[in-house]
């Protein structure tokens, strides 16, 4: 089981040793941060299961799930604000778990 190593691995280990990997996508589709000053407390994702899982195929993640278990994530850049936009060279980068 992920996390329960002698001595703990972190997801990058995990990932390196072949224990651990990106399997499945789901779609986020909203979040809840009650203070805007504060992190996210968890996400609404739709997973590919069907209205038989989860609410009605909804999920609500909190975010030490998303730190454990996402891997990646892709943003079309439409939704980025026009700030964002500018930063965009076309080249993914790499965003800590801490940095969220």
């Amino acid at each position: 089981k992920p996390g329960e190593y002698n001595p703990p691995l972190n997801k990058a280990g995990e990932m390196f040793f072949g224990i651990t990997y990106a399997n499945h996508a789901m779609a986020f589709i909203g979040y809840d941060q009650p203070d805007g000053q504060k992190p996210i407390v968890k996400f609404k994702v739709e997973n590919s299961w069907g209205d038989d899982n989860g609410s009605k195929g909804i999920y609500h993640l909190y975010t030490e799930w998303f730190h454990d278990y996402v891997f990646e994530i892709v943003v079309h850049k439409d939704f980025l604000s026009p700030e964002e936009q500018e930063l965009w060279n076309g080249k993914a980068e790499i965003i800590r778990p801490e940095e969220i």
